[in-house]
C-alpha cells in the first residue's frame, strides 16, 4: 500500500499562503514608512535657525526701539541665536542713549561694535546681557558676536546712526 505524500511549502509547491503573502506585505509597508520617516527633513519646529533663514528682508522694517522723545533713550531688544541676530539691523539718532538688551536663545553670544567701543558680557543660552552707549556719530557700524567662529557664520547686523 503506497502513501501518497503531500509536499507542503516545498521548493515545487505551486500553493502560496495567503496568510504569509498579506504578512509580507504588511513588513514591507513598515519598513517603507520607517524609510520615508528616517529621510524626511526634520519639522519647522525642531530645526535650529541658521543665518539665512533669520536674516532680515529689506522689506522689513528695521528696529526702531522704544524712545523716551525727552531723554533720547533707546531701548532695543536683540535676538542672538545660532549664526543670526534679529533684527540684523538697527536705527537710531546720533546722540540717542542707546540699551540693547540681547537674548541668547542658543549657545552663547555677545554683542560687539568696535568703532563704537560696545562690548557687552557673553550671554549662555537662555540668558541676557545689557549693554549701554552713546551714538555719539552718524554712520553705519557692524555688530556682530565676537564668540569663535560666529561672526565668520554671518552673525552680523548694522546699526544705522542718523
Amino acid at each position: 500500500m503506497e502513501e501518497e505524500i503531500e509536499n507542503v511549502g516545498g521548493p515545487s509547491s505551486k500553493k502560496l499562503n495567503p496568510m504569509m503573502f498579506i504578512g509580507g506585505v504588511v513588513a514591507i509597508g513598515v519598513a517603507l514608512v520607517l524609510v520615508l520617516q528616517i529621510s524626511k527633513p526634520n519639522s519647522p519646529a525642531e530645526t535650529q535657525p541658521t543665518a539665512d533663514s533669520m536674516m532680515t528682508t529689506t522689506e522689513e522694517m528695521p528696529a526702531l526701539g522704544a524712545t523716551d522723545e525727552e531723554s533720547g533713550d533707546v531701548s532695543i531688544e536683540v535676538e542672538g541665536g545660532s549664526f543670526y541676530f534679529k533684527p540684523n539691523e538697527i536705527r537710531v539718532k546720533v546722540g540717542d542713549r542707546v540699551k540693547i538688551t540681547l537674548n541668547s536663545v542658543s549657545i552663547m553670544h555677545d554683542f560687539v561694535i568696535d568703532e563704537l567701543n560696545v562690548k557687552s558680557a557673553t550671554a549662555p543660552a537662555g540668558q541676557s546681557t545689557t549693554v549701554e552707549f552713546m551714538a555719539d556719530k552718524t554712520g553705519t557700524f557692524e555688530y556682530y558676536c565676537s564668540v569663535g567662529n560666529h561672526r565668520a557664520q554671518g552673525q552680523i547686523g548694522k546699526l544705522i546712526v542718523e
